[in-house]
């Protein structure tokens, strides 16, 4: 994840199966469902603390 950019993290049932998009200057950085993006070490420690 590019430091210094904005991102936005969009989701709005995070269990759920359906996709979750998570853009980074107008541009889909990741997709996937919200259970494999919770266990994306990339994800864990840009959004979520590690």
């Amino acid at each position: 994840m590019g430091a210094g950019k904005a991102t936005l993290l969009l989701t709005v049932y995070p269990q759920a199966n359906s996709g979750q998009v998570i853009l980074e200057t107008g541009r889909i950085r990741l997709h996937d469902t919200g259970k494999n993006l919770l266990a994306n070490p990339e994800v864990r420690d840009a959004y979520l603390g590690g």
